[in-house]
């Protein structure tokens, strides 16, 4: 699902079901961080770039183009010709080569294969056999209020994943704040800072608080 109102919230820790899709919520955040999305050093202009050629490279496998087999991920599955040249933020993390933008704004990254229908048939296997032993302990714990409350802070694809991921964190903006609009922008700005530092393994400056 790619999001919902305020209405549509249900929390789950009663035991009601979940209406908000943690990876896509809507309001232009997105998530891929179990599949290694920020695992690349560069920053921000270095994944935006990444992501762009991937999704580039998307459309010329749908018209017969060569890519290159993904021997990083070790799935057998075809991947997109350049990613090799990247180095990882954390040598021991995953790094999935399918990642990248799957909207035509480039707002919202994701699977590229999983959402290439006619090519799913051939890569059975890597979402039996790969995909599925990732896991997110922020889906099993956070409720969609806080979900949301992310989302509606961040709205992108590079702070809303690590934040969602910094389960502690996230639950302490929204016990403290409650709503998008009562977050002050100095520590909007900290969060990111802090979340930014955690993507390549810096020490976070605690002197604000966040």
């Amino acid at each position: 699902m790619n999001g919902g109102t305020r209405s549509e919230v249900r929390g789950t820790g009663d035991g009601m079901k979940r209406t908000i899709n943690i990876c896509q919520p809507g309001h232009g955040a997105s998530c891929a961080l179990c599949c290694g999305s920020h695992n690349m050093t560069g920053g921000r202009e270095a994944l935006l770039a990444e992501f762009t050629r991937r999704s580039l490279h998307r459309h010329d496998r749908a018209s017969g183009e060569a890519v290159i087999t993904a021997g990083e991920s070790g799935t057998g599955t075809r991947a997109y010709a350049g990613s090799e040249h990247l180095l990882k933020a954390h040598t021991d993390g995953i790094r999935c080569p399918h990642v990248g933008f799957i909207d035509a704004d480039r707002r919202l990254i994701g699977c590229l294969i999983y959402s290439d229908c006619p090519g799913r048939a051939g890569t059975r296997g890597f979402f039996e056999y790969t995909c599925r032993n990732f896991s997110c302990a922020a889906r099993e714990i956070l409720d969609d209020d806080e979900i949301l409350f992310a989302a509606l802070i961040t709205r992108d694809w590079y702070y809303y994943g690590p934040l969602v991921n910094s389960i502690d964190l996230l639950k302490r903006l929204y016990r403290d704040y409650r709503a998008p609009g009562n977050v002050p922008e100095g520590t909007l700005e900290a969060v990111k800072r802090r979340l930014e530092t955690a993507l390549y393994g810096g020490k976070p400056d605690d002197d604000n608080g966040f």
